[in-house]
């Protein structure tokens, strides 16, 4: 169930544009494994993971941190902020656009695991790159 003020928000953020496209912001962002698992969250849990996520998003795209101080990543070097990325509960979107798939090689590098069925040696081995 969404509270009655994100309703509301959502409702008011509509717009439709001369090309039939729907320009509006996400009411709410939907935890891991939604509409598949049963997560088994409250309506309320459900928004505060929304508003935390959002938040977290907020602070990475615009590389500031939520006092409005610069972001600083290794060795203090300040973030720049992520143009490429977008909230979609803050910017809104064109939502009549089909969904893309999105791929993505989260450890290009190879990692070898041995394995070992000894005493004297640990059972795996990782050789980092």
């Amino acid at each position: 169930m969404i509270c009655l003020h994100s309703y509301l928000n959502f409702v008011q953020s509509l717009k439709m544009t001369p090309g039939g496209a729907t320009i509006q912001v996400l009411p709410e962002l939907n935890p891991p494994g939604w509409p598949y698992v049963n997560d088994g969250l409250s309506a309320e849990q459900k928004e505060a993971w929304s508003q935390l996520v959002s938040s977290w998003m907020q602070v990475e795209i615009t590389a500031k941190n939520p006092d409005g101080s610069p972001l600083t990543g290794g060795g203090g070097i300040v973030r720049t902020p992520l143009a490429q990325f977008f909230n979609g509960t803050v910017t809104a979107y064109d939502t009549t656009q089909p969904p893309q798939t999105i791929s993505w090689t989260g450890f290009p590098g190879i990692v070898y695991m041995i394995s070992h069925f000894s005493v004297s040696t640990p059972p795996f081995r990782v050789r980092h790159f």
